[in-house]
């Protein structure tokens, strides 16, 4: 058993020794003061004249007087007299004349708060750009060449400005960056990078000099984000003062053409929030004085649904409205003998109907409906000699099977990609009439016929 503790040096008592007070009282000295220790001078070679007891100092490399012979250790005054002590590693320290937090590792004193103040340190880009041998937190990082890799430096946290634009390429292991894709800077931009164990790097932050104004992101204790602005009043709230700014972008690396989608106030125009697929508005949301309305993208170029994928019902206060211009119509006339004869079968046609998966779902409080078979206007058009698709009022589409996608897929660069898992559908038709059109047809064969029941 050693007389003394391996870290701070204090005496033990052997074993069976009684109790010595001036052992114990030795062992409470040195731990009064190196434990929180707090130093009133940092390399100081010649000891204060009048100095108080509990007064401590980091010697310099020449001490004098006093201190003589005993260079860079800790002394300690007690009851005046000077009792020195050696550093040892992870002893912490408080500079009361500086404000330094100083830590002693192998021989050496680091003051923590310099790497926080620590000046910035220029290296040139290169494939490998080794951030770990630069010995400092913020780095420079001039030229363009294209960067493949930060060292292997192990667990080291770099603050890096970029001076001119260059290429960072994105590595799953060595050199992950944010997006699973290579990153192209520009002059002023700052990433944060930290490596692990084995000293493969990931981007933690990447901030753009561009958006150097665009403000900052809050964080309430009720758990609110907001971007720009300091009190969010939903979960995520963005605040803008531009109209061609927009507020949420998500790119497809899984796709060839890998398309941006944009939402927001820059996608639809002024007074407007709208919906981007990477090549058009395909939605507007028009919000001012007088006008609050849902728009297409652009005009007579967007459907509401597909055969696959319809609505199940829509509720209006009015009916629909069509436009009808006669410069846009190449006016044909009246119906035809044929037309007519068609006409009056499918009028005979009109009947009552249930649907069957109404009668499935409701039993006989499935409700009654009136109206035509879509297969039996084609056939009775086709019997009167006519091509029953030459008719807008008759619709038939299909659509082929689709596979279905996993809830993960790998991008283009490598890494995975979350998404919802879509299940397959099989292939599927569907018949249709335009209600409106079929009226309208109607109504000219009716007229007709009362025209020669007057005429008889």
């Amino acid at each position: 058993m050693s007389d003394e503790t391996p870290r701070l040096r204090l005496a033990q008592l052997v074993s069976l020794q009684e109790l010595n007070a001036v052992t114990w009282n030795e062992a409470l000295a040195q731990l009064d003061a190196l434990v929180d220790l707090c130093l009133s001078g940092q390399y100081v070679n010649t000891p204060p004249s009048s100095p108080s007891d509990g007064d401590a100092y980091l010697i310099g490399g020449a001490p004098t007087g006093a201190w003589s012979g005993q260079p860079y250790k800790i002394a300690v005054c007690l009851d005046g007299a000077w009792r020195f002590y050696t550093p040892f590693n992870g002893l912490r320290a408080y500079v009361t004349t500086t404000g330094a937090f100083i830590v002693y590792l192998n021989g050496v004193w680091t003051d923590w708060n310099s790497l926080i103040s620590a000046n910035e340190v220029s290296v040139g880009s290169a494939a490998t750009c080794d951030l770990g041998a630069t010995g400092a937190l913020f780095v420079q990082i001039t030229g363009t060449a294209t960067i493949t890799g930060f060292g292997t430096a192990a667990n080291r946290l770099r603050f890096v400005r970029f001076a001119q634009a260059l290429t960072l390429t994105h590595n799953a292991a060595s050199l992950n960056l944010i997006g699973a894709m290579n990153r192209t800077t520009a002059a002023g931009d700052v990433g944060i990078y930290s490596s692990d164990a084995s000293g493969n790097w990931r981007e933690r932050s990447y901030f753009r000099a561009a958006d150097a104004s665009a403000g900052v992101v809050t964080v309430t204790s009720s758990r609110r984000y907001g971007i720009n602005t300091p009190s969010p009043l939903t979960a995520l709230h963005f605040t803008f003062n531009s109209a061609t700014t927009d507020a949420i972008g998500c790119t497809d690396q899984s796709t060839d053409d890998a398309r941006t989608w944009r939402t927001g106030p820059g996608v639809g125009g002024a007074a407007q929030w709208g919906f981007y697929d990477g090549n058009a508005v395909i939605l507007a949301l028009e919000s001012s004085a007088g006008s609050r309305s849902v728009k297409p993208g652009a005009d007579n170029a967007q459907n509401l649904g597909v055969a696959a994928r319809r609505w199940k019902e829509i509720f209006c206060a009015h009916p629909t409205f069509t436009t009808s211009v006669a410069d846009l119509k190449s006016w044909r006339g009246p119906l035809g003998d044929d037309e007519y004869a068609a006409g009056l079968a499918i009028l005979k046609e009109i009947g009552g109907f249930r649907y069957l998966a109404a009668i499935a779902e409701k039993g006989e409080a499935a409700r009654l409906h009136f109206g035509v078979r879509a297969q039996r206007l084609k056939t009775i058009l086709e019997a009167h000699g006519l091509d029953p698709f030459h008719y807008a009022f008759l619709c038939y589409d299909e659509w082929p099977a689709t596979a279905s996608s996993p809830a993960v897929i790998a991008d283009k660069a490598g890494g995975e990609v979350l998404k919802a898992a879509i299940p397959a559908e099989p292939a599927g038709h569907i018949w249709g009439i335009r209600p409106a059109e079929l009226q309208w047809f109607l109504i000219a064969v009716i007229d007709r016929r009362l025209d020669s029941l007057e005429a008889a």
